[in-house]
């Protein structure tokens, strides 16, 4: 994909994405990093970037890269879903909580949010809640 230039910022997208898709986090750790210096303003480059260090295991630098990434993009889905199991990783239960009904009114319709929101709730000991979810 950075064949199509090594300054365009759609084409490192386009490679962060086959590269999240192959698993390769470091290389697309690499990627999503020059995308953000390509466009810093891109919520799509700090989601990728994001991604990455939560797989890496780097929560305090993915917490802040989503956080960016909802800030330029603060009805993604996917980013407050993907924030919020980063945060339940952590045991940050109210936060994440907070992440996975946030993702739910922009895609209420999403199952893996709604699998992800119950197993939450059985974790706080949240049963009766985890049952509507």
């Amino acid at each position: 994909a950075t064949q199509l230039g090594p300054n365009s910022f759609d084409a490192h997208c386009l490679k962060g994405g086959i590269l999240r898709k192959l698993k390769l986090h470091e290389k697309l750790l690499v990627t999503a990093l020059r995308a953000v210096d390509l466009n810093p303003h891109s919520g799509t480059a700090h989601f990728l970037k994001g991604f990455a260090l939560d797989k890496l295991g780097r929560f305090r630098e993915a917490n802040e890269a989503y956080t960016h990434a909802l800030d330029r993009n603060p009805t993604s889905a996917e980013t407050c879903r993907r924030k919020a199991q980063m945060l339940q990783k952590r045991c940050d239960y109210e936060n994440a909580l907070m992440y996975y009904d946030r993702s739910l009114v922009f895609d209420s319709e999403n199952t893996k949010t709604h699998v992800n929101k119950a197993s939450l709730l059985l974790e706080m000991k949240r049963a009766g809640e985890a049952l509507e979810s």
